[in-house]
Formats: C-alpha cells, sequence, structure tokens
C-alpha cells in the first residue's frame, strides 16, 4: 500500500511540476541520476515523503507523519544564495504549517529550528483549496553542498500536530 501511495504521490508531484515549470516558461529535464532539474537554473524537483528526518536527513525509525498532503520543491543556488520554490497542496484549506530550507552537511547534534545555523523558517496557511506557495531562500552557508525542505503542522501556535513531509533526498547546490 506504502508503495502505491509512493507511486501515485511520485506521479501527482511530476504533474504539477511539469505544470510549474512550465508556468514560468521553462521545462523539466531528468537528468541521469533521477533528479529533476528545471530550465536554465538547475534547479532540483525534490518531491517530499510523509517520513520524519533528523535536521541531519537520516530517518526517524518507525515516525510517519498521517498527512494527505504532496508536494515539491525546486531547490537552487545562485552565487552565494540557496533557494527553495516549495509547492505543497493539503487537505484541508485555511491551515498553516512550518517549512524549513535546511543546509547540509550538517551536524546530527545542530538545531534546524528557527535561527539554526544554515536553516530559514516561515509559516505559510494553505489558501481555500488547500493550496501553498512559498519561496525560501538565504546566503549558503560555508562548507554546505546541498539543500532539503522540512514541512510540518498544521500548526496551532508554535504546536506542530504530527504531519510531517520531507525532502526525498538532499539536492546538491
Amino acid at each position: 500500500m506504502r508503495q502505491l501511495k509512493r507511486l501515485l504521490t511520485s506521479a501527482a508531484v511530476s504533474a504539477l511540476a511539469m505544470g510549474s515549470v512550465s508556468a514560468v516558461g521553462s521545462s523539466a529535464v531528468a537528468a541521469a541520476d533521477g533528479n529533476a532539474t528545471a530550465g536554465e537554473s538547475g534547479a532540483k524537483i525534490v518531491p517530499f515523503s510523509t517520513l520524519f528526518r533528523r535536521c541531519d536527513h537520516t530517518d526517524v525509525t518507525n515516525v510517519e507523519g498521517g498527512g494527505d498532503g504532496q508536494g515539491f520543491a525546486a531547490i537552487s543556488r545562485d552565487g552565494s544564495t540557496v533557494r527553495a520554490d516549495v509547492t505543497f497542496q493539503a487537505a484541508t484549506p485555511d491551515t498553516t504549517y512550518g517549512v524549513r530550507l535546511i543546509e547540509m552537511p550538517r551536524s546530527p547534534v545542530d538545531s534546524c529550528d528557527r535561527g539554526g545555523p544554515g536553516t530559514v523558517v516561515t509559516y505559510p496557511t494553505t489558501d481555500g483549496g488547500g493550496n501553498f506557495y512559498v519561496t525560501l531562500q538565504e546566503d549558503v552557508a560555508p562548507g554546505a553542498t546541498g539543500a532539503w525542505v522540512f514541512i510540518d503542522g498544521p500548526h496551532s501556535g508554535s504546536k506542530p500536530y504530527g504531519e510531517y513531509y520531507t525532502s526525498d533526498f538532499v539536492a546538491a547546490i
């Protein structure tokens, strides 16, 4: 069942990615390593899974989010700036999520909360259809070679309630 859900999610994310990328006048190209890139920007299209991960991107064993959301991030680097354009669809409208862009490598003890090294955080709210699109960017941290996205929520104040979506892989920057 999980493989079927991942297959359907991958197909939906691919369709979303193609539509989103073509909307900006570019096209998606699958790279030999399986990572998709978007046009000349070199953005990596990174789908999300319902896995909870530590700040160093390692899986936390046996912890899965219960959400039905799906989406992807286009992660890119422009000189000294790393950027993630995040497209997400949740089941519930008017719901606030936490979204983090996390640079790698990092120590497993480094925080990836607001103010953590190589981390930027925002709290978008889904529209009436349960969607949000948000761009996160920050200066590339010294020694950073990759980045990924962590989404959690829904948030009420500062407390998350069990949905977790994380990048399937760390995108090279």
